[in-house]
């Protein structure tokens, strides 16, 4: 109909879930691309999840390197949780220790899912 400035491709998977919006290995000109990994994670540390839970974001953006970081489903309760680490493929600049606590705060207040860096969970 027009020229777009940017297109964007939505990918889901046989469940109906988002898997992808556009793709992070062939980034191209496009200012942005995520992968949501559920049952099969490519990510380091990651455990696949069965449930419809992600076990792994993947993402590049037009400026910087792709980062990928496992996610952390709370089992039965958040103190038994195993806490992962990050499998980033491209270093990134690190929270600081008062963020990191906020994440864990906030993690414990809403009982959702967390994602941590292997920097945050020792």
């Amino acid at each position: 109909m027009g020229n777009n400035i940017v297109s964007t491709a939505f990918t889901y998977n046989i469940q109906n879930r988002l898997r992808m919006i556009n793709n992070p290995s062939s980034l191209g000109t496009k200012p942005f691309a995520m992968e949501l990994q559920y049952n099969a994670p490519n990510v380091s540390g990651a455990t696949a999840q069965y449930s419809g839970n992600i076990s792994a974001v993947r993402w590049r953006h037009n400026g910087g390197g792709e980062q990928s970081y496992m996610v952390i489903v709370p089992s039965s309760a958040l103190d038994s949780m195993n806490l992962g680490t990050m499998g980033g493929l491209v270093s990134r600049a690190k929270n600081s220790e008062t963020d990191n606590k906020k994440i864990r705060d906030y993690a414990k207040e809403v009982s959702c899912i967390g994602i941590f860096d292997s920097n945050i969970c020792k």
